[in-house]
């Protein structure tokens, strides 16, 4: 397909992708994928920590674990961990 030259390259692409989708509709088939299991999560091994510091872990449970200081009182600790779990797509928590 030829460009004019009173057309933006954007148009031209625009049309292009237009016709692969009508393309790939016409076409009327569906891939099955296999089903897999859930991979399992590693082992976390918990390595004693520096004076100062403690393990605290996300949503109550063992496998998510962050490292906090243990000179937090309760109260700030559940804050802490709250706005963690709040915000934690934002941080892009993993292991």
């Amino acid at each position: 397909m030829a460009i004019s030259p009173f057309e933006p390259p954007e148009a031209s692409l625009d049309k292009d992708a237009e016709l692969f989708i009508q393309d790939e509709d016409d076409l009327g088939e569906t891939i099955e994928l296999p089903a897999h299991a859930t991979p399992s999560r590693p082992l976390i091994e918990f390595i004693p920590l520096p004076a100062g510091l403690r393990y605290a872990f996300l949503n109550g449970d063992n496998k998510t674990p962050v490292i906090i200081s243990n000179k937090l009182s309760n109260k700030e600790t559940v804050k802490l961990i709250t706005i963690l779990e709040k915000h934690r797509p934002i941080f892009g928590y993993s292991l």
